[in-house]
């Protein structure tokens, strides 16, 4: 139960609480994402949302796929259309499937850029930081069986609550 399959990990994503990611661009910017879903999520809404993140680029990829295997069998005028239409219909579907849940996801993305000779922060690093090493300490906590699934949910609502609090700090309003 603790440990999750490669095929649960593609379909649901990484983690059951959410994601983070980290990236570099050519300008020395490097970015932080932490998304957190709302904690008692259960599998179908992580699959929907993991559909919903995953879609536009996976569907470019699937969208390309037909055009090299179905090219030679189909005029452009069929199958141009065809695959426009799947494409869309992804988009909708992961809309339809996510509309009540993507509010309820939480946020937190930090920017670092170098400048003159310094470094600086666009965001919370230090909250971003501490949010990362919690779910991280609660994931191998729940793996080793030293918490229970409940303490384990209950440690992820104190990460979703900050990272809801560093959200509205960071847009400077009360209300999400």
């Amino acid at each position: 139960m603790n440990e999750r399959s490669a095929m649960t990990r593609l379909l649901e994503g990484r983690n059951r609480w959410g994601d983070f990611r980290t990236g570099t661009g050519r300008s020395g910017w490097i970015t932080y994402r932490l998304t957190v879903y709302p904690p008692g999520i259960d599998s179908s809404g992580r699959r929907a949302l993991q559909f919903w993140y995953s879609w536009p680029l996976a569907g470019a990829i699937a969208a390309i796929l037909c055009f090299s295997v179905l090219g030679a069998l189909f005029a452009p005028g069929i199958l141009v259309p065809a695959v426009a239409v799947g494409y869309a219909v992804g988009i909708v579907a992961g809309w339809a499937a996510t509309r009540r849940l993507r509010p309820l996801v939480r946020r937190l993305n930090v920017a670092r850029f170098p400048d003159n000779g310094s470094i600086h922060t666009l965001g919370d690093l230090v909250v971003l930081r501490r949010c990362v090493d919690a779910l991280g300490h609660l994931d191998a906590a729940l793996s080793a069986g030293r918490i229970t699934p409940l303490q384990y949910e209950q440690g992820w609502w104190a990460v979703y609550e900050s990272v809801a609090t560093a959200e509205r700090e960071m847009h400077g309003s009360s209300t999400r």
